[in-house]
C-alpha cells in the first residue's frame, strides 16, 4: 500500500510540471534564450557602385608654352610698361632699352612681345644694363596649362597615356579638376628612381595659375557596379575574411521584427581605396550589414540596432 501511495505521488507531482500545472511551454523558434546576450550594434548597407584606384602624386602647374624675350639691342633698360601676370598682345611694347654709349646718342628701341599671353617673368628692372643673350621678360600662354609630376619606379607599369587623372589646388580645396596623362618620359631620373609625366588640364579654369601647387590623384583602375562596404565591417580571424549580416527572425504582430540576429557571411575582398572594400564574392547589394560592434559578435548573435549609418555613396570620390 505505501508503495502504491508513493507512486501516485509521483505521477501528480509530473503532472504539476505540465502545460497545465504552470511549467512553461516550447517557446517559438528565434526567440530569446534565457540569458541570452543582447548586442547593440551599428548596420550600413552594401551597395553597388563604383570604385577608383589612384596614386597619390604631387605636381607643378606650369604653362604648355612660353618663350623668352630678348631686345635686338643692348643698352639701359628705361621703360618696362608692363607688371607680371599682366596680359600682352603679340607686337605690343612691353620695354625700351637706350643703346646710346658716351659721344653717342640713339633712339630708345623698343622690345616687342612676340606672341600674345601673359608676363609671368621680369628678370630685369629700369635702369639695369642690357647684355647679349639676357632675357627682358617671360611670356606664357596661360589658357592651356599643364602639370609636371614625378611617379616612382614600382609603379610606371601602371600608367599609360590618356590615363585620367583628378586634380585639387590648396588655393581651392574643394574644387576638382579633370586633366589626362598626355607625355611620359622616356628615361627614369637615376637620382630619384622617379618617371616624369606630364598630364594636361582638360578644362581652362582662370583660378589655375603657373607656379601652383598641385595634388594629383591619377586613376590606374576603375571598377563599375561592384558590391562595396566600408572597410571596417569586414573581419578576419585565422586567415578568414567574413561578415555578419543581419537577419530576422521572428516578427510582432505590427509585421515589425522582434528579433534580430546575423549570420556570418565569409566574403572575398577585393581592391580596398581608403576605407572603402569591394566584395566579390559572399554579398549583394541591399543586404544590411554590421559596421558597428562586429568584433563581438558569432553567427547568429542576438543584436539590437542602435545606429544606422547612411550606405556609401554609389558614384566614387578621391580624396
Amino acid at each position: 500500500m505505501k508503495k502504491l501511495l508513493v507512486l501516485l505521488s509521483a505521477a501528480l507531482m509530473l503532472a504539476a510540471c505540465g502545460p497545465f500545472g504552470g511549467g512553461r511551454g516550447e517557446e517559438p523558434t528565434g526567440a530569446q534564450e534565457p540569458g541570452e546576450t543582447v548586442f547593440p550594434v551599428g548596420v550600413s548597407t552594401a551597395v553597388r557602385g563604383q570604385m577608383l584606384d589612384y596614386l597619390r602624386l604631387n605636381g607643378d602647374v606650369e604653362t604648355s608654352s612660353a618663350v623668352d624675350v630678348f631686345a635686338e639691342t643692348v643698352g639701359e633698360i628705361t621703360s618696362i610698361p608692363v607688371r607680371i601676370g599682366q596680359r600682352v598682345e603679340r607686337n605690343q611694347v612691353i620695354a625700351e632699352v637706350d643703346p646710346s654709349r658716351p659721344g653717342q646718342r640713339f633712339t630708345p628701341s623698343p622690345v616687342r612681345a612676340p606672341i600674345s599671353g601673359t608676363i609671368v617673368a621680369l628678370p630685369m628692372q629700369v635702369g639695369a644694363r642690357l647684355s647679349q643673350g639676357q632675357a627682358v621678360a617671360r611670356i606664357a600662354t596661360t589658357s592651356d596649362l599643364q602639370i609636371r609630376t614625378h611617379i616612382p619606379e614600382r609603379y610606371i607599369g601602371q600608367v599609360s597615356l590618356g590615363e585620367r587623372a583628378i586634380v585639387s589646388l590648396s588655393a581651392y580645396p574643394d574644387a576638382r579638376f579633370n586633366a589626362r596623362v598626355t607625355e611620359t618620359s622616356p628615361v627614369l631620373d637615376p637620382q630619384s628612381r622617379t618617371m616624369e609625366l606630364t598630364l594636361r588640364l582638360e578644362r581652362p579654369d582662370v583660378r589655375i595659375r603657373p607656379g601652383m601647387f598641385a595634388q594629383v590623384r591619377l586613376i590606374t583602375q576603375e571598377k563599375t557596379n561592384t558590391v562595396k562596404l566600408p572597410a571596417n565591417a569586414v573581419v578576419r580571424r585565422f586567415g578568414e575574411a567574413f561578415v555578419f549580416v543581419v537577419v530576422n527572425s521572428s516578427h510582432d504582430d505590427n509585421g515589425e521584427p522582434s528579433v534580430q540576429r546575423v549570420e556570418r557571411r565569409p566574403v572575398t575582398t577585393g581592391i580596398q581605396i581608403d576605407e572603402t572594400v569591394e566584395i566579390l564574392e559572399g554579398l549583394s547589394g541591399g543586404e544590411v550589414v554590421v559596421v558597428q560592434g562586429q568584433n563581438l559578435l558569432d553567427d547568429s548573435a542576438r543584436v539590437n540596432v542602435v545606429t544606422e549609418l547612411e550606405p556609401l555613396p554609389r558614384e566614387a570620390s578621391v580624396r
